[in-house]
């Protein structure tokens, strides 16, 4: 079976205990409606009135947004703000979010899944990000819920700039602001997607200093696994076989399927599979291998059922890892979750 990929990273570590998930109804949603969010700029591409592209799109009970840079404006998207301070870039992308997030009837709270992508040494900037986006948090009240967390790495971005978000949020108070042919949509849903964070923070949290990254969060029926690197275990980040991609490959899987039962999900839930990886392509048959060896080792037969696959090449990863993968899964059992 040949995977592709991409992925982020995980900024840290630390279990406590996992959420009891409880019993879901058989659908939370009755129906799925698509369409863009009214009074965003229609187009996104300079000159191309007819682009597909919008800054936001609801998909049912689930809000994608594209994914921003520190643009001075909507309407200046040639234009970086501060081009190269990671601060100022990260405050405008997530002003400029809010700002979506808003149009849309949403909030930070709303937020499930982040992604972010940077160029530079991961080790320096990641770091920078996370203060950064904790000192706009704190000033929105965007700390006390449940994100997974996805960290990427480029050799570059347009228009020379540092710092990419994307984000998706769900729940959001949509009818508040649905254009008139939109209006009464809130009745395509049998009740709100439910939401819980899986497993404790990545990045410590302090009582003065809370943060929203989880390894884990469940969404409705999905669930949004944050990107892991080969740790040693979930509470230690030390990378076991810097370079070694079968050896990584090998630990992340173990380390996911970990997640996964915090959740009460298996392989066999997993619909799509997400790796980042470094060293280019001669990598790529190594990680194959180590994904297929895994999948036979495993008490779940992985290797049996269909997941999407997306494999991405990155420059370089935090701390020297080679391999990142990052999972979505989708109507696991759902049985609440003992304590640790």
């Amino acid at each position: 079976m040949q995977l592709i990929i991409f992925a982020g990273l995980l900024v840290a570590a630390d279990i406590s205990m996992a959420a009891d998930l409880g019993p879901s109804p058989p659908s939370e949603c009755c129906s799925v409606r698509k369409y863009s969010i009214p009074t965003t700029p229609s187009e996104s591409l300079p000159g191309n009135a007819a682009s597909p592209w919008q800054y936001a799109v609801r998909v049912g009970q689930i809000l994608y947004v594209t994914s921003l840079r520190a643009f001075a404006s909507f309407t200046h998207r040639d234009t970086i703000f501060s081009v190269g301070n990671t601060n100022a870039e990260v405050t405008q992308i997530m002003m400029l979010i809010n700002n979506i997030l808003m149009e849309a009837g949403c909030t930070w709270s709303n937020v499930h899944d982040v992604e972010v992508l940077v160029t530079g040494d991961p080790d320096d900037k990641f770091p920078a990000v996370y203060k950064a986006m904790d000192r706009f948090c704190r000033a929105l009240n965007c700390t006390d819920f449940p994100w997974a967390a996805h960290f990427r790495t480029a050799e570059s971005l347009a228009d020379n700039a540092t710092v990419e978000f994307a984000v998706q949020a769900s729940n959001c108070e949509w009818e508040h602001k649905a254009s008139p042919q939109h209006k009464g949509l809130q009745s395509e849903c049998c009740g709100p997607l439910k939401r819980y964070p899986v497993l404790s923070s990545l990045v410590e949290s302090t009582e003065s200093a809370p943060n929203p990254w989880k390894y884990a969060v469940r969404v409705g029926q999905n669930l949004h696994v944050s990107s892991v690197r080969a740790f040693k275990t979930l509470t230690d980040r030390t990378i076991i076989s810097p370079g070694g991609a079968y050896t990584e490959t090998k630990q992340i899987m173990t380390l996911t399927e970990e997640i996964l039962s915090k959740a009460g999900c298996s392989w066999n839930n997993v619909h799509d599979v997400a790796l980042l990886v470094t060293g280019g392509r001669e990598n790529y048959p190594v990680i194959d291998k180590a994904i297929n060896d895994f999948c036979g080792e495993s008490a779940y037969n992985c290797s049996g059922f269909p997941w999407a696959a997306h494999l991405r090449s990155a420059p370089s990863l935090a701390n020297q890892a080679t391999v990142e993968i990052a999972v979505q899964a989708s109507y696991c059992p759902w049985k609440p979750v003992d304590h640790e």
